[in-house]
């Protein structure tokens, strides 16, 4: 079964969470684990990653905690995938880094099959940021709608 791990499961909620506060949207570790139900030890070793990326940065003192490093949409879903995984690479001999080879790479059907799977993944993954989600969230209702300035007097 392909399955992705909750290492990027719980990346992509935390970040989106900081996406969906704006630019000047701070949160700490123990808020973000309360509001995704992420353990808190789980999640602090995802936010030191996405931190040395430079996808978030920390804010230290009162009111302080964590907040995306880039505007949301500089943040692609890849990036982060990379970040917590590293390459995305969905079969063995797809990898680049692969020395081992595959005599049957020239006439294997499986593999015709696998690199349009990854070329369809890398797409979405490049074509997809943290404002997509943000966006495609509110669309469907999972996130809150933004919420509109209240006019002053």
């Amino acid at each position: 079964m392909l399955r992705l791990t909750s290492r990027i499961d719980y990346g992509i909620r935390a970040l989106v969470r900081l996406a969906e506060l704006g630019p000047r949207g701070v949160m700490t570790a123990i808020q973000l684990s309360e509001v995704e139900q992420i353990p808190v030890q789980f999640l602090e070793q995802i936010l030191v990653s996405l931190r040395r990326a430079g996808l978030i940065r920390s804010i230290r003192g009162p009111g302080g905690g964590y907040t995306l490093a880039r505007p949301a949409d500089q943040i692609t879903v890849k990036e982060v995938f990379e970040v917590l995984e590293g390459p995305t690479v969905l079969a063995k001999c797809l990898d680049p880094m692969n020395d081992e080879g595959c005599d049957w790479q020239r006439k294997c059907v499986a593999r015709l099959l696998f690199e349009r799977l990854q070329e369809s993944l890398s797409r979405i993954l490049e074509g997809t940021t943290l404002a997509d989600l943000v966006r495609m969230g509110r669309e469907a209702g999972v996130l809150q709608p933004e919420h509109e300035p209240e006019p002053t007097a």
